[in-house]
């Protein structure tokens, strides 16, 4: 709820970082979670799965996420994607590379669900310069002033949980990066 009500471009609006860490506020949030079970789903609409033109495509997807090492502490941590399936369906002549359609993170309509069913406030409605709230999460980890851990998820609305679980599975369950992911 926080995600959608709060997580705006910190440009265009004071995110209230201090009431949201709240300790009081985080302890009432925490009783609300129960060990072993999730939490209710919200229904959503489901996600376009067939291609404008009738071909039927499978699952859904266009989100790519990678992040890699070397021996030498060389990194590179990404998120690509084109949003929905073919991004904005535009190819600029000559170029051969499909736009994306990223704007659908704006509101468009607050109270309203995007593609993804996500319900966003009047805070991340479009403005000039703006940048939209963003599932996209690439994390390099540093410690030290050293990268210590690469981390990257594709998944939409389930990017930065992701993300943050597998920080928590590394870095506080001491799991390798395998196990972590």
């Amino acid at each position: 709820a926080d995600r959608s009500t709060w997580i705006a471009d910190p440009d265009f609006f004071e995110v209230p970082v201090k009431a949201m860490l709240d300790e009081q506020r985080l302890r009432d949030l925490h009783k609300q979670i129960t060990p072993g079970r999730a939490m209710e789903l919200v229904e959503t609409p489901p996600l376009q799965t067939e291609a404008p033109c009738g071909v039927s495509l499978p699952g859904v997807g266009g989100t790519a996420a990678y992040a890699t090492g070397d021996c030498l502490g060389g990194y590179v941590v990404a998120t690509e994607s084109v949003n929905l399936w073919f991004g904005s369906m535009v190819i600029p002549p000559g170029t051969g590379i499909l736009m994306n359609n990223v704007m659908d993170d704006f509101s468009r309509k607050p109270g309203t669900p995007d593609a993804f069913g996500l319900v966003s406030s009047r805070i991340n409605q479009v403005e000039p310069g703006k940048r939209p709230a963003s599932s996209s999460a690439p994390t390099l980890v540093m410690e030290q002033g050293k990268p210590v851990a690469a981390l990257a998820s594709a998944g939409g609305p389930r990017i930065a949980t992701s993300v943050f679980q597998m920080a928590l599975n590394y870095f506080d369950h001491g799991l390798n990066i395998r196990q972590a992911l």
